[in-house]
């Protein structure tokens, strides 16, 4: 279990630094307003 924690903390990290992550926020701004 530990290491599947560890794995998605990892992945989640490169999400974030990923420049379409932002794009994807813009999007649901969007659909929201």
């Amino acid at each position: 279990m530990a290491e599947l924690f560890e794995y998605y903390s990892r992945t989640w990290s490169v999400l974030e630094k990923a420049p379409w992550y932002e794009i994807s926020d813009l999007c649901e701004d969007e659909r929201v307003n």
